[in-house]
């Protein structure tokens, strides 16, 4: 099993802050580190697209800790499968909140990440139905 390097292990140790952690994982998507704990060695191949999207993500302050993209491809007896585009992470209350304000437009192209779109909220919920 590969294991990461000293250099990268001081980087990973020395972050503090969530855009430390950032910074970081753009630098190992980017391919400036060469691993991050977890996971040793480069992205997957089916990132490589995603790579700079990923980074300003992360550099944003939305610290992704998986990604996948979005496609259709042949599956089993003649069928299609489909995967569709997804990334998670972490973030603080601020950004947080302003993502919870918006709600994915889906799109059955291969490959497209979904656009989005504002939701408006009032500032409370509405009252639950008794």
């Amino acid at each position: 099993m590969k294991r990461m390097s000293k250099a990268d292990r001081g980087a990973w140790q020395a972050a503090r802050t969530l855009a430390d952690l950032g910074e970081l994982t753009a630098r190992w998507l980017e391919g400036s580190i060469g691993s991050e704990p977890g996971y040793c060695g480069r992205p997957a191949e089916e990132t490589e697209d995603l790579v700079p999207v990923l980074a300003k993500l992360n550099r944003a302050g939305f610290v992704t800790s998986g990604s996948q993209p979005g496609l259709i491809e042949p599956g089993a007896r003649g069928t299609l499968a489909e995967q569709r585009a997804a990334v998670d992470g972490f973030a603080g209350p601020e950004l947080a909140f302003r993502l919870a304000r918006v709600r994915p437009v889906h799109h059955r192209d291969q490959g497209q990440w979904p656009r989005l779109q504002r939701v408006r909220r009032t500032a409370s919920p509405p009252p639950h139905p008794r």
